[in-house]
């Protein structure tokens, strides 16, 4: 591996300065993980330094900040792509460890100038608070895409960061992170939007979703609001000293606190504005929509922001009830259709259901890098007192662990059926989501990959072919798309 930083030298960071800015220069010539891990090994050796180096430091820890920023910013383009050459697990864990170490450099430089008599001068001061805040929310962004679990320290240091600032009045003095480009930012625009992410739920979005509602922010951040004062449209709280994450409202500060109240709804109007943008197909450029699976996942994105931002957040349209049960879970269209099919020997994995509803399963689920499970994610389920397979998709996960996540699962059909269909150019084989019935609509999941979508679909196997006419896309999931058709002819004869 080749090491553009001589981290055997005791004396390094400060007393080679010249030589850490070329090196620094030489990051970009790496290929991404090669350089963000030779940056996170830099990171690493720093771990002492003195009082007067602190302006040293930070200048140096910024120049490694951003020339490191094209590799990770290539990690998390190839982690959100639908077949990454490298396994995802690899990339955040590469990832995360640059921000991880990149952060806690920041908060200790911060420890350090808070404790010292000799304080920083006002713009370098402001600097290293929002760059501690951008760092620590690097992390959150991959946990984000990871699901978790998330870092309890997250909050602990940005709010030190945020509380440094307001203490020397430098909430809103503007800080340029990246001088060639002129991009400005202050403290309490950046703790604002780690906030803000914090309250979108996440955990219900695919990785590209995800991704998308941090490129998102950009739009709507002028919107959102932190109020030391509650309004009507107040949706949560955060306390800068507590070190915990947003609170919903349900749940309100205790008495001597003075929280920080979120409200979202006035990005309504933005989150509108940019649907009407999609639909007449002029999305801004930074969104980077570059097929027409990120027009799909776009669409329901603002909705689902516009719906847990606002005034009425969302709630549950039916209760949960707790319920304890070991359940049998195959986990993709293809492995559900072939069991659904009567096929043997295929891989079938243990759930522990936790609750359920009128139309869901809450459950505490494996992860293999082999099959991962994901949002959008079809499965299969089989409770130990079930006498019939249900479908279902994955709507939300949040890791507990590592190699476990606690999911909720949309029950999609009570009673699937795995089918055989030509689209006129090639078999494959389907499930049908609702019964059969002559002239109505039906939900039928196909697998991705080429297919003639405008073409009507043929089920076979039967004593007469069924004609089913498309109609429109309902949704796609992480590896298929539910289409509605309806049935033409007499379903009589083909049962």
């Amino acid at each position: 591996m080749l090491r553009i930083f001589n981290s055997s030298r005791a004396d390094l960071p400060l007393a080679d300065a010249q030589g850490v800015a070329r090196s620094v220069e030489d990051l970009e010539s790496l290929p991404p993980q090669e350089a963000v891990r030779e940056a996170a090994e830099w990171l690493e050796t720093l771990s002492q330094f003195k009082e007067s180096d602190s302006a040293a430091l930070l200048g140096l820890l910024a120049q490694v900040d951003e020339a490191t920023q094209p590799a990770v910013r290539a990690l998390r383009e190839e982690y959100v792509a639908p077949q990454p050459l490298l396994p995802r697990a690899e990339l955040w864990v590469r990832a995360r460890h640059f921000w991880t170490q990149l952060a806690e450099r920041y908060e200790e430089l911060l420890r350090v100038v808070r404790q010292s008599e000799t304080k920083l001068p006002s713009a370098p001061m402001a600097e290293l608070c929002v760059r501690l805040i951008r760092a620590s929310a690097g992390e959150q962004r991959w946990d984000s895409l990871h699901y978790g679990p998330f870092d309890h320290r997250h909050w602990s240091r940005v709010g030190d960061a945020y509380l440094a600032a307001q203490q020397n009045d430098l909430l809103e003095a503007h800080v340029v992170i990246r001088p060639p480009r002129q991009t400005e930012t202050c403290v309490a625009r950046e703790y604002l939007r780690s906030v803000a992410l914090a309250t979108a739920a996440l955990d219900e979005l695919d990785e590209v979703q995800v991704e998308q509602a941090w490129r998102l922010l950009h739009y709507v951040l002028p919107s959102l609001r932190l109020d030391f004062e509650s309004t009507t449209d107040s949706i949560f709280w955060i306390h800068p000293a507590s070190g915990r994450p947003p609170q919903r409202m349900v749940r309100p500060p205790s008495e001597g606190e003075r929280p920080l109240y979120f409200s979202g709804s006035a990005a309504r109007e933005a989150l509108q504005h940019l649907q009407s943008l999609v639909r007449e197909g002029n999305p801004p450029p930074t969104l980077a929509l570059n097929s027409d699976e990120d027009y799909d996942r776009l669409g329901p994105l603002l909705e689902h922001l516009i719906r847990h931002w606002s005034a009425e957040p969302p709630v549950r349209r039916h209760r949960r009830h707790k319920l304890r049960a070991q359940l049998q879970v195959v986990e993709g269209l293809e492995f559900v259709t072939d069991h659904l099919s009567g096929l043997v020997g295929l891989p079938v994995s243990n759930w522990e259901q936790i609750d359920v509803s009128l139309n869901g399963v809450g459950a505490s689920a494996p992860l293999t890098e082999k099959r991962p499970l994901r949002i959008g994610s079809l499965v299969g389920m089989l409770s130990e007192d079930g006498n019939r397979w249900l479908v279902g998709m994955v709507r939300r996960m949040r890791r507990e662990a590592q190699e476990r996540a606690l999911v909720g699962v949309e029950i999609l059909s009570w009673h699937p059926l795995s089918a055989r269909a030509d689209d006129g150019a090639r078999e494959l084989r389907v499930l049908l989501l609702d019964p059969l019935t002559r002239g109505g609509n039906i939900r039928v999941a196909i697998p991705e990959g080429p297919m003639r979508r405008a073409a009507p679909l043929y089920l076979i196997g039967h004593n007469k072919a069924v004609k089913l006419i498309p109609q429109s896309l309902i949704e796609r999931g992480a590896d298929f798309e539910i289409r509605c058709y309806q049935l033409a002819g007499d379903v009589t004869d083909a049962q």
